[in-house]
């Protein structure tokens, strides 16, 4: 029996290009069956979408996250093969893509972006990119070059074992987590990323998306590397710890007080003539009336230090009983009432 192949599009607002990538994905895949997942989409897509011959189905929540959650529910097939609607990946390789996957055999291939055109690639797209793939590389292994590639074919384990919690951009980076952490075998195809055809938009922010992304690559960290993450946090916690506590040691090393108190505290004076009698070999009287600018002669006398209380007598059922001395004190007085009584 020969494997079944299914190609998934999302779609939004993708009237200039969906059909291209219908017919392009067709002609690669004869035998594919291709579903066009509309994401709520305004303009012709799903009529351009039928005329090229592709089967529609909807999906209301936005965000292609959810598009790729409904997808690999409702679509059951040996080899899944998903791509963008916007005619930037070359849908003609699909059979290059699929027939490594069965050749492996291989649970995910990947289209690995190569850059033909001058305008396909943004600035911030492309150093986001870099940045976020070197960083799942660090935390997850350096089986990746194009983490965030939406040119993909798994294998029917993939799609049953993949949770696809992610609404929008971050899916791509969950499904290369996916696949690092359960150490699935993974291919790499180079696949030519042109510029989009007139007509189409990019829906890809660069700084909200980046953001949603690192958070995702952030938690899942967490909760698959639960070690490394909190080691990492407790260094930093433990270095900021160090660094905040220099100064404070520099302190005491220097005078022996540790810091000063604050301005208006009784003490702060009494901490000043401290620092500069010693460091001039003078007495706080003559040092303190040196930084007031005032003749150490006339300088009036500082005050000493304050006494401690007396400590107050505890009343009630708490007070002590007499002592032994106390005691013999009473007995003798007994006595000698007695001997003058007696007299």
């Amino acid at each position: 029996m020969d494997p079944t192949i299914a190609c998934v599009v999302p779609c939004h607002n993708e009237e200039a290009a969906v059909g291209k990538v219908v017919r392009d994905l067709r002609a690669a895949l004869p035998e594919a069956v291709v579903y066009v997942y509309d994401n709520a989409s305004t303009d012709r897509t799903v009529a351009v979408a039928r005329e090229a011959g592709a089967i529609v189905r909807q999906e209301t929540r936005k965000g292609k996250g959810n598009v790729i959650r409904r997808a690999f529910a409702d679509v059951d097939a040996d080899a899944l093969l998903i791509i963008d609607g916007d005619d930037t990946y070359d849908a003609s390789r699909a059979r290059d893509l699929v027939d490594l996957l069965f050749e492996g055999p291989y649970d995910q291939v990947v289209g690995a972006r190569r850059v033909t055109d001058d305008g396909a690639y943004r600035t911030g797209h492309a150093v986001g990119n870099r940045v976020l793939t070197g960083a799942v590389r660090s935390l997850f292994g350096n089986d990746v070059t194009d983490m965030l590639s939406g040119y993909r074919v798994f294998s029917r384990r993939f799609v049953k074992s993949f949770p696809a919690l992610a609404r929008e951009f971050e899916t791509e980076t969950e499904m290369t987590i996916h696949a690092l952490h359960l150490r699935l075998p993974t291919a790499e195809v180079p696949i030519d990323y042109r510029v989009r055809p007139a007509g189409g938009e990019s829906k890809l922010r660069t700084y909200r998306d980046g953001w949603r992304i690192l958070r995702v690559i952030l938690d899942l960290a967490r909760r698959e590397r639960p070690s490394l993450v909190h080691t990492v946090i407790a260094g930093v916690l433990a270095l900021v710890s160090v660094l905040l506590g220099i100064p404070v040691i520099a302190e005491f090393v220097r005078t022996g007080t540790g810091a000063p108190p604050p301005h208006g505290h009784p003490r702060r004076r009494d901490h000043d003539d401290r620092r500069a009698g010693p460091a001039r070999g003078l007495h706080p009287r003559v040092a303190h009336a040196h930084a007031a600018g005032t003749d150490p002669a006339r300088a009036p006398l500082l005050p000493g230090p304050r006494p401690l209380p007396a400590p107050r007598r505890p009343r009630g059922r708490h007070r002590p009983g007499p002592g032994p001395e106390d005691r013999r004190r009473g007995r003798l007085s007994l006595l000698g009432n007695s001997l003058r009584a007696v007299r």
